[in-house]
């Protein structure tokens, strides 16, 4: 379980719309938003990692599962003077492998190996 919107004993109300979320934990997927620069380079299968600031320099090690079709706005800015916030992103999914454990909802880094 995710989260739980009602305590034990708590009456419900019509138009409420949830009172619980659940989650399968068993394969733990990591959004990714890739520049559009670099989509030509993406492929399904590819292997990534990522690294969250609560871990260290710990890599939790991953493969691309799912490439979108359609290019979007940035989902995230960071406090990058130099960012670029004019570009659009393509939303990649990396599968964590078996047996690595993140919170959901953690930010990460993530960083895709390309082939040369």
């Amino acid at each position: 379980m995710l989260r739980k919107y009602k305590k034990t004993g708590e009456s419900v109300t019509a138009g409420e719309t949830a009172l619980l979320s659940l989650g399968d934990f068993r394969a733990l997927r990591v959004r990714v938003d890739v520049d559009e620069r670099d989509v030509a380079r993406l492929r399904l299968r590819q292997p990534a990692w990522v690294r969250a600031d609560a871990y260290g320099e710990r890599k939790f090690t991953g493969k691309v599962v799912r490439i979108g079709q359609a290019l979007g706005r940035k989902n995230l800015r960071t406090d990058e003077p130099s960012e670029r916030v004019d570009t659009k992103i393509l939303e990649t999914l990396v599968e964590l492998d078996p047996g690595q454990t993140l919170p959901v909802g953690l930010r990460v880094d993530a960083w895709l190996e390309v082939a040369q």
